[in-house]
């Protein structure tokens, strides 16, 4: 009787390490080193790293004790042939034109100080986390970078005439549920004094084309005054006998 060969394992799945023993999909596998998965399916074992030629060790960044991550940048600034090397150290963004890159210019030689970032910069209010200790989260798309760090705002980066440029993004949510807060009150409530908790309900319950809670009033009658209300700063008209007319701008929400 002749004998085959059967190749049971193929790995054309690649590497899955989320999956357990009662649904692991086949042809994958959970451990692998210094192996390279194509998008057909191959395996190939990982060449070796050597150092650069005609250029290595011209950079000296300190990552003791710092987050270190890296996020391959493609179509930069919309140019399809424009490639970079995102390299985050510690707080600061590096950055690494890949697609210059060539034998006597290369890797390390492409990198421009003026460019880094520096993330504390974006850093959340009041928060006063060391942001150098976690990793960023990177994505691009359409020629920008998007970067996501749990202790700042999100930024795109735009990258023009070899300089790369950080913008916050703002982002507005609608908080549907609102805040709990401790006395109980909700939304339609008009408390004494204005608490942190119900500012924030009556700010995030919903829409307005303008901030809501400027206005001007003129009052008329004996009692006649001039107040400036704003949510920051609002001021409550107290020991008044009679009737008083409020007059506010039109156009308000």
């Amino acid at each position: 009787m002749p004998k085959t060969v059967s190749v049971q394992n193929k790995f054309t799945r690649g590497l899955i390490t989320e999956a357990h023993g009662l649904d692991f999909p086949e042809d994958a596998c959970t451990a692998t080193e210094n192996c390279v998965f194509t998008l057909i399916g191959e395996v190939t074992r990982r060449l070796g790293i050597d150092i650069e030629l005609n250029g290595h060790g011209g950079i000296a960044l300190d990552a003791f004790n710092s987050a270190v991550s890296y996020y391959r940048w493609t179509n930069a600034g919309g140019d399809g042939e424009t490639e970079l090397l995102v390299l985050q150290v510690g707080s600061k963004l590096y950055f690494f034109e890949t697609s210059t890159a060539t034998v006597s210019n290369p890797l390390s030689q492409t990198f421009s100080v003026s460019n880094e970032i520096d993330i504390t910069s974006f850093q959340v209010l009041d928060n006063t986390n060391n942001a150098a200790l976690t990793e960023c989260q990177f994505t691009s798309g359409n020629g920008y970078l998007f970067v996501m760090h749990p202790d700042c705002d999100p930024i795109y980066c735009t990258f023009s005439q070899g300089q790369v440029l950080a913008n916050r993004i703002t982002i507005s949510i609608r908080d549907f549920l609102g805040y709990q807060e401790l006395d109980g009150s909700i939304v339609t409530t008009r408390p004494t004094i204005l608490t942190k908790e119900h500012n924030y309900n009556l700010q995030n319950q919903g829409w307005t084309g303008t901030n809501a809670w400027v206005a001007n009033e003129n009052l008329a009658g004996p009692n006649a005054a001039y107040l400036n209300l704003t949510q920051s700063s609002p001021n409550l008209l107290t020991n008044v006998v009679g009737t008083v007319t409020f007059t506010v701008q039109t156009g308000l929400t």
